[in-house]
């Protein structure tokens, strides 16, 4: 069920925008002020185990870099992309997208970490394969961003991960980990500002109940 949005805890925007002309590619630099995301959250003491492991990482692995603070740990189903505003309109469409799922609770575990070769070098834990609820979760998202008809940026393959530190001096080998048991709950959107320090806001959830299909 999507909670209502709460203006005080978003910039102001200017209603009048058109949602369509707002979106850009997500591999267009620079992106906008506004960046947009589904995805999940780790409750607290999910979030203390992996910030000890990322501790752990950075004790025993070399070249780590700049630790993320575990608040910020999450992981994105789906990037929508940076904007200049938040557009009512716009924003209502991805509520709505969020709001036809079939959003069943489900558990599925951390259990490898790893990194990306990209130029941040983000190191990360995931999983070694991706749990079928969680594609399956994800898919369906996918699909009902699609109906929506916004020009959303393609997706890239999904990759189910949270990252733990950014601009490593090396890339992180593939390890075992854990293994750590999330309880997925909760589907949230999620607004980082580029102009506050990517500080995070909710601007929905919908919570993941038994029998919602």
């Amino acid at each position: 069920m999507a909670v209502a949005f709460d203006p005080a805890r978003a910039l102001p925007r200017r209603a009048a925008l058109n949602g369509r002309r707002e979106i850009r590619s997500a591999a267009s630099p620079p992106p906008g002020r506004h960046r947009l995301f589904f995805a999940l959250m780790p409750d607290e003491a999910l979030r203390e185990a992996m910030a000890r492991i990322a501790a752990d990482l950075e004790a025993t692995q070399p070249g780590a870099g700049r630790r993320i603070r575990p608040e910020r740990y999450h992981m994105t189903l789906r990037f929508l992309g940076g904007f200049d505003s938040l557009a009512a309109g716009l924003l209502d469409t991805f509520r709505a997208a969020a709001g036809t799922l079939p959003l069943e609770p489900f558990t599925f575990h951390l259990d490898r970490a790893g990194s990306f070769r990209n130029r941040s070098i983000p190191w990360w834990l995931g999983c070694a394969d991706v749990p079928p609820p969680l594609a399956a979760l994800q898919g369906a998202l996918e699909r009902s961003l699609g109906a929506s008809m916004l020009p959303l940026a393609p997706a890239p393959a999904f990759v189910p991960h949270v990252t733990v530190v950014r601009d490593a001096r090396r890339p992180l080998p593939s390890l075992a980990i854990g293994p750590l048991e999330w309880n997925a709950t909760e589907l949230v959107l999620v607004h980082s500002d580029a102009a506050a320090g990517h500080a995070y806001a909710r601007l929905g959830s919908w919570v993941l109940k038994p029998g919602m299909e």
